[in-house]
């Protein structure tokens, strides 16, 4: 079963976007600064990332040792301690080569 979330757009009352992709339950999200994208983590101990102009899964980070409980983009990181937190650079040009996953401790 996999497990989505929506994102809303309040000034119309009306889901925009359903996050599918996550095999439990999501349990966090941050929008990067620019809001083109998003993280969502998972409790399927993955992080994934969202091009909210496209509307599409854009990479999987998998394999954190826990549930991911937290992300924050990188401009907005401050780790807190305890497992389940990701930073995830948002900003970067190619996502896939720059990203960076950190596990709080």
């Amino acid at each position: 079963m996999l497990h989505a979330g929506r994102i809303w757009d309040l000034r119309i009352g009306r889901s925009i976007l359903v996050l599918e992709g996550h095999v439990k339950g999501i349990l966090a999200v941050d929008f990067s600064p620019n809001g083109y994208q998003l993280a969502s983590g998972s409790e399927d101990h993955s992080v994934r990332i969202w091009d909210l102009r496209t509307k599409r899964s854009l990479y999987t980070i998998p394999a954190h040792q826990s549930l991911v409980s937290q992300v924050r983009s990188a401009a907005r990181a401050r780790h807190a301690p305890g497992c389940g937190t990701c930073s995830v650079d948002l900003q970067a040009m190619d996502l896939k080569k720059t990203c960076s996953v950190n596990d709080g401790a």
